[in-house]
Protein backbone atom coordinates (compact mmCIF):
# COMPACT_ATOMS: atom_id res chain seq x y z
CA UNK A 1 0.00 0.00 0.00
CA UNK A 2 1.07 3.46 -0.87
CA UNK A 3 1.64 5.59 2.19
CA UNK A 4 2.00 8.96 2.35
CA UNK A 5 3.03 10.73 6.24
CA UNK A 6 0.87 13.88 6.23
CA UNK A 7 2.05 15.25 9.91
CA UNK A 8 0.90 12.50 11.88
CA UNK A 9 -1.46 11.14 9.99
CA UNK A 10 -1.03 8.87 7.15
CA UNK A 11 -3.07 8.93 4.31
CA UNK A 12 -3.54 6.13 1.44
CA UNK A 13 -2.55 7.45 -1.98
CA UNK A 14 -5.20 4.86 -3.25
CA UNK A 15 -7.87 6.55 -1.22
CA UNK A 16 -8.04 9.55 -3.12
CA UNK A 17 -11.17 11.35 -4.21
CA UNK A 18 -12.39 14.55 -5.31
CA UNK A 19 -14.28 16.75 -2.99
CA UNK A 20 -16.95 19.44 -3.79
CA UNK A 21 -17.23 22.01 -0.74
CA UNK A 22 -19.87 24.12 -0.69
CA UNK A 23 -19.63 27.33 1.15
CA UNK A 24 -21.70 30.11 1.43
CA UNK A 25 -19.75 32.20 -1.19
CA UNK A 26 -17.92 29.40 -3.81
CA UNK A 27 -18.41 25.72 -5.27
CA UNK A 28 -14.64 24.75 -4.88
CA UNK A 29 -13.48 21.82 -6.94
CA UNK A 30 -10.42 19.84 -5.63
CA UNK A 31 -8.47 16.75 -4.96
CA UNK A 32 -8.08 15.88 -1.18
CA UNK A 33 -7.14 12.41 0.21
CA UNK A 34 -10.47 11.51 2.64
CA UNK A 35 -8.32 12.07 5.80
CA UNK A 36 -8.19 16.25 4.96
CA UNK A 37 -11.96 16.16 4.52
CA UNK A 38 -14.36 18.25 6.53
CA UNK A 39 -17.54 20.15 6.64
CA UNK A 40 -19.91 19.48 4.59
CA UNK A 41 -18.73 17.86 0.73
CA UNK A 42 -19.62 15.58 -1.33
CA UNK A 43 -17.24 12.41 -1.68
CA UNK A 44 -17.31 11.15 -5.29
CA UNK A 45 -14.65 8.28 -6.40
CA UNK A 46 -13.62 8.17 -10.20
CA UNK A 47 -16.12 5.54 -10.82
CA UNK A 48 -19.13 8.50 -9.66
CA UNK A 49 -16.99 11.23 -11.78
CA UNK A 50 -17.28 9.27 -15.24
CA UNK A 51 -20.96 8.17 -14.16
CA UNK A 52 -22.06 12.13 -13.73
CA UNK A 53 -20.00 13.23 -16.89
CA UNK A 54 -21.54 9.98 -18.95
CA UNK A 55 -24.97 11.36 -18.10
CA UNK A 56 -24.06 14.62 -18.97
CA UNK A 57 -23.18 13.66 -22.31
CA UNK A 58 -25.69 10.68 -22.65
CA UNK A 59 -28.75 13.14 -21.99
CA UNK A 60 -26.97 15.80 -24.31
CA UNK A 61 -26.65 13.63 -27.31
CA UNK A 62 -30.25 11.65 -26.56
CA UNK A 63 -31.82 15.07 -26.12
CA UNK A 64 -30.02 16.65 -29.81
CA UNK A 65 -30.83 13.47 -31.71
CA UNK A 66 -34.15 13.81 -30.34
CA UNK A 67 -35.20 17.41 -31.49
CA UNK A 68 -33.28 16.58 -35.11
CA UNK A 69 -35.40 13.66 -35.80
CA UNK A 70 -37.74 14.98 -38.90
CA UNK A 71 -41.12 13.56 -37.12
CA UNK A 72 -40.33 16.00 -33.84
CA UNK A 73 -39.64 18.86 -36.22
CA UNK A 74 -43.12 18.10 -37.97
CA UNK A 75 -45.01 17.56 -34.74
CA UNK A 76 -43.73 21.27 -33.19
CA UNK A 77 -44.64 22.93 -36.47
CA UNK A 78 -48.24 21.69 -36.53
CA UNK A 79 -48.36 22.21 -32.69
CA UNK A 80 -47.49 25.73 -33.64
CA UNK A 81 -49.84 25.79 -36.85
CA UNK A 82 -52.63 24.74 -34.44
CA UNK A 83 -52.55 27.10 -31.64
CA UNK A 84 -53.21 29.65 -34.28
CA UNK A 85 -49.69 32.15 -33.65
CA UNK A 86 -48.43 31.27 -37.45
CA UNK A 87 -45.18 32.37 -37.45
CA UNK A 88 -45.20 34.39 -34.79
CA UNK A 89 -44.50 31.47 -32.07
CA UNK A 90 -42.46 33.55 -29.38
CA UNK A 91 -40.73 30.32 -28.14
CA UNK A 92 -39.21 28.61 -31.61
CA UNK A 93 -36.44 30.53 -31.84
CA UNK A 94 -34.25 29.20 -35.07
CA UNK A 95 -31.26 27.60 -33.62
CA UNK A 96 -29.02 29.94 -36.25
CA UNK A 97 -30.11 32.91 -34.41
CA UNK A 98 -28.94 31.77 -31.51
CA UNK A 99 -26.06 33.85 -30.20
CA UNK A 100 -23.45 32.74 -26.89
CA UNK A 101 -26.36 33.19 -24.00
CA UNK A 102 -28.76 30.54 -25.56
CA UNK A 103 -25.63 27.97 -25.77
CA UNK A 104 -24.52 28.46 -22.45
CA UNK A 105 -27.92 28.13 -21.24
CA UNK A 106 -28.62 25.11 -22.90
CA UNK A 107 -25.09 23.76 -21.57
CA UNK A 108 -25.93 24.85 -18.00
CA UNK A 109 -29.48 22.83 -18.71
CA UNK A 110 -27.34 19.37 -20.07
CA UNK A 111 -25.25 19.92 -16.60
CA UNK A 112 -27.95 20.25 -14.34
CA UNK A 113 -30.56 17.46 -15.68
CA UNK A 114 -27.09 15.16 -15.99
CA UNK A 115 -26.06 15.71 -12.40
CA UNK A 116 -29.67 15.14 -11.26
CA UNK A 117 -30.13 11.89 -13.35
CA UNK A 118 -26.72 11.19 -11.82
CA UNK A 119 -27.11 11.93 -8.27
CA UNK A 120 -31.25 11.02 -8.22
CA UNK A 121 -31.28 7.59 -10.25
CA UNK A 122 -27.98 6.41 -11.09
CA UNK A 123 -25.95 6.31 -8.22
CA UNK A 124 -28.72 4.86 -6.08
CA UNK A 125 -29.31 2.50 -8.24
CA UNK A 126 -25.35 1.39 -8.46
CA UNK A 127 -25.89 1.26 -4.73
CA UNK A 128 -28.77 -0.93 -4.92
CA UNK A 129 -27.42 -2.74 -7.81
CA UNK A 130 -30.89 -2.32 -9.75
CA UNK A 131 -31.54 -1.36 -13.11
CA UNK A 132 -35.13 -1.17 -12.30
CA UNK A 133 -34.22 1.64 -9.45
CA UNK A 134 -32.11 3.62 -12.14
CA UNK A 135 -35.47 3.47 -14.72
CA UNK A 136 -38.01 4.31 -11.79
CA UNK A 137 -36.34 7.15 -10.57
CA UNK A 138 -34.71 8.73 -13.68
CA UNK A 139 -38.45 8.72 -15.30
CA UNK A 140 -39.90 10.20 -12.59
CA UNK A 141 -37.44 12.83 -12.36
CA UNK A 142 -37.78 13.99 -15.91
CA UNK A 143 -41.62 13.95 -15.63
CA UNK A 144 -41.02 16.47 -12.36
CA UNK A 145 -38.36 18.58 -14.36
CA UNK A 146 -40.20 19.15 -17.83
CA UNK A 147 -43.63 19.49 -16.03
CA UNK A 148 -42.09 22.45 -13.94
CA UNK A 149 -41.18 24.17 -17.03
CA UNK A 150 -44.54 23.22 -19.01
CA UNK A 151 -47.06 23.61 -16.66
CA UNK A 152 -46.06 27.08 -15.77
CA UNK A 153 -45.54 28.05 -19.52
CA UNK A 154 -48.92 26.89 -20.22
CA UNK A 155 -50.26 28.81 -16.95
CA UNK A 156 -48.50 32.31 -18.14
CA UNK A 157 -48.59 31.93 -22.01
CA UNK A 158 -51.87 32.39 -23.54
CA UNK A 159 -51.14 30.50 -26.95
CA UNK A 160 -49.71 27.48 -25.32
CA UNK A 161 -50.90 24.14 -26.64
CA UNK A 162 -52.12 21.72 -24.30
CA UNK A 163 -51.05 18.73 -25.97
CA UNK A 164 -47.37 20.16 -25.64
CA UNK A 165 -47.88 20.42 -21.93
CA UNK A 166 -48.42 16.49 -22.19
CA UNK A 167 -45.44 15.78 -24.68
CA UNK A 168 -43.14 17.93 -23.21
CA UNK A 169 -43.88 16.43 -19.87
CA UNK A 170 -43.58 12.43 -21.57
CA UNK A 171 -40.48 13.42 -23.63
CA UNK A 172 -38.74 14.86 -20.51
CA UNK A 173 -39.31 11.39 -18.83
CA UNK A 174 -38.37 9.26 -21.53
CA UNK A 175 -35.04 11.11 -22.06
CA UNK A 176 -34.05 10.77 -18.31
CA UNK A 177 -35.40 6.96 -18.29
CA UNK A 178 -32.88 6.38 -21.81
CA UNK A 179 -29.59 8.54 -20.29
CA UNK A 180 -30.33 6.65 -16.61
CA UNK A 181 -30.77 3.55 -17.84
CA UNK A 182 -27.60 3.52 -20.24
CA UNK A 183 -25.46 4.74 -18.22
CA UNK A 184 -26.52 2.97 -15.33
CA UNK A 185 -26.91 -0.64 -17.15
CA UNK A 186 -22.80 -0.16 -18.84
CA UNK A 187 -21.50 0.97 -15.10
CA UNK A 188 -23.31 -2.35 -13.88
CA UNK A 189 -21.82 -4.36 -17.14
CA UNK A 190 -18.29 -2.93 -16.03
CA UNK A 191 -18.57 -3.26 -11.95
CA UNK A 192 -19.44 -6.73 -12.54
CA UNK A 193 -16.71 -7.54 -14.70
Amino acid sequence: MNMQRDGDKATDLHDTVIIITFSPCRLAMRMYSRSRSGGKAIKMNLGQVYRAIAAIVAYAVIDLVWHLLPFVTTMYESLRDASGLGNDWSFGKPMETWGGIEFVALLLFFILIGIANWRLAIEPAMKASSLNKAMVNSFILGLGAYATYSVPSFVAIAMWPVPLVFIDIIIGGFLSLATSTIVTAIALKLRDR
